[in-house]
């Protein structure tokens, strides 16, 4: 009975264009959000210590502050979660990500994945330019090659 006054409660009757009233929801409940499964931890990887070493980049100070070692906060905290205890994001994006990778059970990609330094745009923008001017240069060779003859 409770369900059925909720729904009478969030529905609204409109007259549509033929004369009928029709029935329109009004603010919907959201479904609930399954939570995930926590993996259990592996002969590898016993604990949150372990894990954090493992995938190295320096992740492993977060062992003891944000996660306290516990296994469940390891895998329940999420991007926001982590942004509130300060966590840098290239270190939550990397943590998550290997996380994910643990839950799937893909154990051989979680290790120390090498940084890879991207270029700055001034070294881009370098390049660029340095593309052009010989794109540039080729041409006015060409030009000079059909004016005077390829024999000059």
């Amino acid at each position: 009975m409770l369900s059925t006054h909720k729904a009478i409660k969030n529905v609204f009757f409109v007259i549509n264009k033929q004369g009928f009233k029709t029935a329109t929801v009004i603010n919907p409940p959201f479904p609930q959000r399954r939570k995930r499964a926590i993996p259990a931890p592996t002969t590898d990887i016993p604990n949150v210590e372990t894990f954090l070493n493992k995938i190295g980049r320096e992740t492993a100070q977060y062992g003891e502050t944000v996660y306290e070692n516990d296994w469940n906060k390891l895998f329940s905290y999420k991007g926001k979660d982590l942004k509130a205890k300060n966590v840098p994001i290239p270190a939550r994006k990397y943590i998550l990500r290997h996380l994910e990778y643990f839950r799937l059970g893909e154990y051989d990609l979680i290790k120390e994945t090498e940084r890879t330094l991207t270029k700055s745009r001034i070294e881009k923008k370098k390049a660029a330019d340095q593309i052009a001017q010989e794109a540039e240069d080729l041409q006015k060779l060409e030009e000079w090659e059909a004016a005077n003859g390829t024999n000059a």
